[in-house]
């Protein structure tokens, strides 16, 4: 057994040699590990040692990353090391973020947001993920900022792939016409014009039919017993035209009664639809509306199991905010006369067990996830606890989901769906208005980067 940390003299010895700090810490028991990280952010460490010892590999095998106010604290330390941090920051510093929000500290949010709208291509995939996590929270204020700060540097950088900006451009969609339904309900006017100008500057060119679409939708009343699908369910009337055409319905209401910003609303409809739209073909004929939006407990699990497996926590929020998202939806189709009284009760069920199985597969990071704890009740919470007509069936006549038949990562299918005219307009109306100059000139600018780095190594 090494001497005890608090002595001192091994650590020093060891920051002089990066080799013996390896072997030493190998040697620690795993409860500490996290003292003797932190004794070694404590010391001046010679340049060049955190490569030379891979210091990050070793802060992310930590126990101590379950202890979030302790991990918080060898984020901050990290800070003292600003060549260290600058170089890696993009791997911490949203994790100090998501803690803050879970504290609801802002200004210690905005503090770590500040790296990322300074150095935002190093970390896009993280902001990213922190944008979408300050919606789930409630602060959109804060993404929009991010996204005013950010957008023009993402969307001009060789290094990232086409689209890199799309989420940031969607953001100010939805924000913009939010904006003017606040309006519109307090009886002011809107300048069109204005926000058509606002929303070419994130590369979103709206035609005056997808424009006037757009308007109307704000501007018809919310009375609550709109008609969403008239007509039987057939070719002409399908599930993806049905998502399209009663989004900016569902996002007005959710705002409306549950303080839910359109950002959110949107995120929380897409995803009940994108779990809706990938199930398998039935065995026996779906012949109205109340029967396609009948989903078993295995649908739904398998689902959220894909999207929660594998080492990315962004998949793993987004599945609890599906999973919660879901009853508002199912509560919005039941009041619309979509679906039965029934089938709301039943679906209400399979989504309170699942909630119950999701928050005990994660109890050790709960905390990462407390904004569903944040969010306005179901306006039907606790029908669940009732008896549906028939009971539980959790055996519909369904054909079970492989393995490989879905995943939620794989460019195909979500391409396949982004790419459907008929599916999420009007976002996916202005997705398809970045044009293709521009798309070719950043290929062609990537490929000049490309050419110069392989200069550059020689």
């Amino acid at each position: 057994m090494p001497e005890k940390l608090e002595h001192g003299t091994l650590l020093d010895d060891a920051v002089i040699a990066p080799d013996k700090w390896y072997r030493v810490y190998e040697k620690l028991p795993e409860d500490e590990r996290y003292d003797w990280i932190m004794g070694t952010l404590d010391r001046t460490l010679a340049p060049g040692f955190f490569e030379e010892v891979s210091f990050a590999e070793y802060i992310f095998e930590l126990s101590a990353r379950k202890d979030p106010a302790k991990y918080a604290e060898l984020i901050r330390k990290l800070r003292h090391h600003p060549d260290f941090h600058r170089k890696e920051f993009q791997y911490f510093e949203n994790e100090l973020a998501a803690y803050h929000l879970f504290r609801d500290e802002v200004s210690n949010v905005e503090e770590s947001l500040r790296y990322y709208m300074e150095a935002p291509v190093q970390g896009i995939d993280q902001l990213i993920w922190l944008m979408q996590l300050l919606m789930y929270y409630g602060k959109t204020d804060l993404a929009v900022e991010c996204a005013r700060q950010t957008y023009r540097e993402i969307e001009a950088s060789p290094e990232l792939i086409d689209g890199a900006e799309g989420p940031f451009a969607d953001l100010m969609f939805l924000c913009q016409f939010q904006q003017a339904y606040v309006l519109i309900k307090n009886g002011q006017s809107v300048d069109w014009r204005a926000l058509q100008e606002e929303l070419e500057r994130y590369g979103i060119s709206m035609d005056d039919e997808a424009l006037e679409r757009s308007r109307a939708a704000m501007e018809r009343p919310s009375t609550g017993d709109e008609i969403l699908c008239d007509g039987p369910f057939n070719s002409e009337s399908r599930p993806d035209v049905f998502a399209r055409d009663n989004m900016w319905t569902f996002a007005k209401q959710t705002l409306d009664r549950k303080q839910m910003e359109f950002p959110l609303g949107e995120a929380i409809w897409d995803g009940a639809f994108q779990f809706l739209l990938q199930r398998k073909a039935r065995k026996r004929p779906v012949l109205t509306w109340g029967e396609w939006f009948e989903f078993s407990e295995r649908e739904l699990e398998a689902y959220l199991a894909r999207m929660g497996g594998g080492f990315l926590s962004t998949r793993q929020t987004e599945a609890f905010a599906v999973l919660w998202g879901m009853a508002y939806v199912y509560d919005f189709l039941l009041e619309r006369g979509v679906i039965s009284d029934k089938l709301h009760i039943n679906a209400l069920q399979r989504i309170a067990r699942l909630k119950s199985k999701i928050r005990d597969a994660y109890h050790d990071e709960l905390w990462k996830y407390a904004f569903v704890d944040r969010w306005q009740a179901s306006d039907y919470a606790g029908r669940e606890s009732m008896q549906a007509e028939d009971g539980e069936d959790d055996n519909l006549d369904v054909y079970d989901i492989e393995d490989d038949d879905y995943d939620p990562d794989h460019g195909d299918y979500r391409d396949e769906v982004f790419s459907d005219p008929f599916f999420g307009a009007p976002l996916q109306e202005h997705r398809r208005s970045y044009s293709a100059k521009v798309k070719q000139e950043k290929k062609k600018a990537r490929k000049e980067a490309k050419k110069q780095r392989k200069k550059n190594r020689k």
